[in-house]
């Protein structure tokens, strides 16, 4: 006794309607929890430290020869965006922040 085409077509709309609904069920309260970023300034536009470094970044390494960080506005951009010139092959230099995460959460 085989299914028809009607009743095969019903059980499979009703398997991904109960696979959409179980989905929705498990990822929708993680993706809900995620609700501010994270990081510090995240816009840089905060500007700068007394030390050069974006308000709530650190430096990441040594500030070798010709390494420079700069705070820059593209042109016709409101918007900020920190250069990184690393002139020196034997040092390292970047921004780096330390976050509070919650596990399952974040």
């Amino acid at each position: 006794m085989g299914l028809n085409t009607t009743d095969m077509k019903l059980r499979i709309s009703n398997f991904l309607a109960l696979v959409f609904f179980v989905v929705s069920g498990v990822f929708a309260p993680c993706l809900a929890m995620i609700s501010e970023n994270l990081l510090r300034n995240p816009s840089f536009k905060q500007g700068m430290n007394e030390n050069g470094l974006p308000i709530g970044w650190s430096l990441y390494g040594g500030r070798g020869t010709n390494q420079h960080i700069r705070l820059v506005e593209p042109d016709g951009s409101d918007q900020k965006v920190i250069l990184i010139d690393d002139g020196d092959a034997s040092a390292e230099i970047g921004l780096m922040q330390t976050c509070p995460v919650k596990p399952g959460l974040t």
